[in-house]
């Protein structure tokens, strides 16, 4: 969901302005690729491409066919095969992955348009839920390009003409209802006297939220690498200062308050994440223990480890538990030989990402198997089989 908050601009625009547009979506990935499930792009008539669903290759022969490929129907399911010399991507000419794409690709229609907003909606209330398309059926009354959603309370909603409720089981629901908890998505194979469908079930999360809880100088890159992933930023100042204030200027929210009113907004975030870094003893104090009694999986606190251990004690953690042991991260941050303050801020966003993430850090060639661990695991299910 990195490209989230570009696609959600361009849409924006794209609609006001009255340009058509194509939706792609990667479907489904066998093998070795770029991206996974979920991801997506919008191409707008006007020329505009935003988001991206590969590392360059299909997004240029999707700019080339997409219009062409989507004349005569609203949803067409594209194969893209790296494995295969016939291919009219030319694989062979030097593509660096090894592995079938499938990408769905749409024009505007009730549906998708459906699923955008949804997404859209979703996000900007900081809340999780799912997307359901159906990419492959060969059940009349259900065409590729169907959607469902479900919220995070687990309200089902249906869009478009196919309306598939009656595929979904008890078991299928249940799925549903993981991937919209969890976050990892999954592929649904339903089937039925009138024929199968192939879901794509898609996580819908926040992009992380990102507390900084200080204003000072060394808080400026890590807002500013936030920014660039596609985070929320949220500058958690001692005071609204005009400094502050123009230091942080298109980097994120300036907030101010108490330990209890941050622990609220961070309560209130779908994936947060804070670093402890106002340099102001006491201050640090009564943030650090707002921020335990959070839900935030990750809190950083900058400084030596020493001071972090007497901030813990001074907040009645003296013995760290396994749960608080976790969470907290002092000194902060990766071994990466960082020395300025931008260089810090680089070890300290690539420990966030990797805990949110649930990664390792290693380097990438010191592990073995796929780059990218499979997040879609395939539940095949027989839904009144006749």
């Amino acid at each position: 969901m990195s490209d989230l908050h570009a696609i959600t601009q361009t849409l924006r625009r794209l609609r006001a302005e009255q340009i058509r547009y194509l939706v792609a979506t990667v479907m489904q990935v066998s093998g070795s690729s770029y991206r996974r499930p979920g991801a997506r792009m919008i191409m707008g008539e006007d020329g505009s491409v935003t988001g991206g669903i590969s590392a360059g290759c299909l997004e240029a022969a999707l700019i080339r066919t997409a219009w062409w490929r989507t004349r005569n129907q609203e949803a067409v399911l594209v194969k893209y095969d790296s494995t295969s010399d016939d291919d009219e991507l030319g694989w062979g000419s030097g593509f660096g992955c090894n592995g079938v794409v499938e990408v769905l690709v749409e024009r505007e229609h009730a549906a998708s348009d459906a699923a955008l907003d949804f997404i859209t909606h979703t996000v900007a209330r900081e809340q999780r839920g799912c997307l359901l398309t159906v990419f492959r059926s060969s059940a009349a009354r259900v065409p590729v390009g169907s959607r469902a959603s479900m919220t995070a309370a687990g309200d089902l909603a249906f869009y478009g003409r196919g309306e598939w409720g009656d595929f979904i089981e008890a078991d299928e629901l249940a799925a549903v209802r993981q991937v919209a908890k969890t976050g990892s998505g999954r592929t649904l194979i339903l089937q039925s006297h009138e024929g199968q469908i192939d879901v794509l079930v898609e996580p819908v999360v926040p992009p992380p939220r990102l507390f900084l809880c200080g204003e000072g100088p060394d808080a400026v890159p890590l807002a500013r690498f936030a920014r660039d992933l596609g985070w929320s930023v949220v500058v958690w100042a001692s005071e609204p200062r005009w400094l502050s204030r123009e230091r942080f200027h298109g980097l994120g929210e300036l907030a101010t308050g108490t330990a209890h009113e941050l622990r609220r907004e961070v309560d209130a975030s779908a994936q947060p994440a804070a670093v402890i870094l106002s340099h102001r003893y006491e201050r640090d104090r009564d943030l650090l223990e707002g921020l335990l009694a959070s839900k935030t999986t990750y809190i950083g606190i900058l400084g030596p480890r020493a001071r972090a251990l007497r901030l813990l004690a001074d907040v009645g953690q003296p013995t760290l538990s396994a749960d608080v042991a976790r969470r907290i991260h002092a000194p902060i941050g990766l071994d990466i030989g960082a020395e300025t303050p931008q260089e810090i801020g680089l070890s300290v966003m690539a420990e966030i990402q990797a805990v949110l993430s649930g990664s390792t850090a290693k380097p990438l060639s010191q592990c073995r198997g796929q780059i990218h661990r499979p997040r879609l695991a395939a539940l095949e299910t027989a839904v009144g089989a006749e």
